[in-house]
Parts: structure tokens; sequence; C-alpha cells
């Protein structure tokens, strides 16, 4: 179920970069659910969409290394 991210752009986007410079495949994921969420509930900012993007990229890097594709 999708987290409910801060309102407050500083924080949300400090709680995000947390996650994504963890490299862990699974914070990564929470980043792009609560996002994608986010995006389909409100507005999603330049910043926000960047980390989305970034967050994304990285999961597909993930999987086609996972499956040797």
């Amino acid at each position: 179920m999708p987290r409910q991210l801060s309102e407050d752009f500083k924080t949300r986007q400090a709680r995000i970069q947390e996650k994504l410079k963890t490299g862990r495949p699974s914070k990564i994921a929470e980043v792009v659910r609560d996002l994608t969420w986010r995006k389909r509930e409100a507005h999603l900012t330049k910043a926000d969409a960047n980390l989305l993007a970034q967050g994304q990229a990285f999961l597909v890097t993930e999987m086609a290394l996972v499956t040797n594709t």
C-alpha cells in the first residue's frame, strides 16, 4: 500500500533522496510506488518527477541485470 508522502517539499525530497541513496531495490521500489500514487492523486513537482524517473531507471537496470537481458 502506498505511503502518504509529506506535503512539505523539503521533507518529502529529503526522505525520497535518502531511500534512493541506499541503492536497495526494495527502497527504490517504495519511492516509485509512492511517487506513482502521488502522481495519480495530485500534481508532481518537476523535482518529484525527476526522482520518479531516476527510481524507474534504476529498477529497470536492476531487472535487466538480474534477468541477464
